[in-house]
């Protein structure tokens, strides 16, 4: 499975890489899924009827990470603002469909995820 993640994460990477954007600071699990194409941005707009495609420039600056999130039986769509030097620092947006707040049961899920997130770039091998 790490193998696969591995591979997954380097997909993403040059994905990013070709459209200009950087790549998510806490890489896709099987619940999260970082958002890296403006199509994808797009469809997720279309798909949750909000807003997200207006966080595009952003994400493909690097200045926010997207992601697409199942968890406690709620599909969402996230928002987290990565430091200067990557770091994830907060999550800035959590919504359901049609911005529908999400319950605390997934409240709970997306920090548990951002910390262990948070906790691995930490320490991650830096060079």
């Amino acid at each position: 499975m790490k193998g696969k993640r591995f591979a997954e994460e380097q997909i993403t990477y040059a994905l990013c890489q070709a459209e200009g954007g950087t790549p998510p600071p806490i890489p896709s699990d099987d619940r999260f899924r970082a958002i890296t194409t403006v199509a994808e941005i797009v469809r997720e707009g279309e798909q949750m009827h909000h807003c997200v495609v207006t966080r595009a420039a952003d994400a493909l600056a690097g200045s926010c990470a997207l992601y697409r999130v199942h968890v406690a039986g709620e599909r969402a769509t996230l928002e987290i603002a990565p430091g200067r030097d990557g770091e994830p620092l907060s999550i800035d947006e959590l919504r359901l469909a049609c911005n529908a707040a999400p319950s605390d049961a997934t409240l709970r899920a997306v920090r548990e995820w951002f910390e262990e997130g948070r906790r691995q770039w930490r320490e991650r091998p830096v060079g």
